[in-house]
């Protein structure tokens, strides 16, 4: 038997969430359902979820990060990705965070 959950999201989000899984063949129900179901699997969130330490500038971060995704844009178009994983230590490493 399905069930219905009612979610409250910012209308920007969802807007932007129902382009992206659009673009993936997904709606957003089954976008949703995957990722419950990657929770239950990983018994907790199914990605990294941190802390930003007092003191560190969030500004800074967010232009650190837009610089690496448009590299990590790059280095797909030529086939040369790097691992998530790799790159979120990476980040990490550089504003000490644990």
């Amino acid at each position: 038997m399905k069930a219905s959950v009612n979610i409250k999201v910012d209308e920007k989000t969802r807007d932007q969430a129902k382009v992206i899984f659009g673009a993936m063949g997904l709606d957003m129900t089954t976008a949703v359902n995957m990722f419950l179901k990657a929770s239950i699997r990983e018994k907790g969130i199914p990605f990294p979820v941190m802390a930003v330490p007092i003191g560190v500038n969030i500004g800074q971060i967010e232009k650190q990060w837009a610089l690496k995704l448009k590299k990590a844009e790059e280095q797909e178009k030529v086939n040369e990705m790097r691992d998530f994983y790799e790159f979120a230590a990476e980040l990490k490493k550089e504003h000490g965070i644990k």
